[in-house]
């Protein structure tokens, strides 16, 4: 499996790089081993070392197709893999912002600082004009998210086989606010 080519973004607190087959073992630690994580996204439950690196296999793959993906999320001093966040092209759906953390990053800004980053590189360096978020509606602290970072509600979708509401994010009305 060849690895991703793309940007490292750099924040205060973080780096992003593309995700590589060698981030398997830490995504499923802690992210896909994770109930508490995994209940929010599209398979709703916790899942294996083989769908971890299932997944860093599909993020190499959309990289290489689109030019933009996934990226894992570090700690900047200490390197500790914190999760993932990234763009992802569904056609039925227009570029998909997606997230999923650790629950120790959990209140402690992670999320805000690598949405803001991943949404300012698709805007500035990628060019997008829009770009989408999907949160299942019982997941409060992900919608407030989705609201602080400047999404506005845009209806509601099925995706993965969930209804989902829908957030639309533009430069206009992306926020950088910490």
């Amino acid at each position: 499996m060849s690895e991703a080519v793309g940007p490292v973004l750099r924040t205060p607190r973080l780096v992003l790089e593309p995700i590589s087959a060698g981030d398997s073992e830490e995504l499923f630690e802690t992210v896909v081993g994770q109930e508490g994580v995994m209940r929010w996204l599209a398979t709703r439950q916790a899942g294996t070392r083989a769908d971890a690196e299932t997944m860093c296999h599909n993020v190499i793959a959309h990289w290489s197709d689109y030019g933009y993906g996934q990226f894992s999320v570090r700690e900047a001093a200490a390197r500790e893999f914190q999760g993932r966040v990234g763009l992802r092209h569904r056609p039925e759906h227009g570029t998909d912002l997606g997230s999923a953390l650790s629950p120790h990053c959990h209140g402690r800004g992670i999320a805000r600082e690598a949405g803001t980053a991943y949404l300012d590189w698709a805007f500035d360096r990628l060019g997008l004009r829009v770009t989408f978020g999907f949160v299942l509606s019982g997941s409060a602290a992900w919608i407030a998210l989705l609201r602080r970072l400047g999404g506005t509600e845009a209806g509601t979708v099925v995706s993965s086989g969930h209804h989902c509401l829908r957030f639309r994010f533009s430069r206009r009305g992306f926020s950088r606010r910490e």
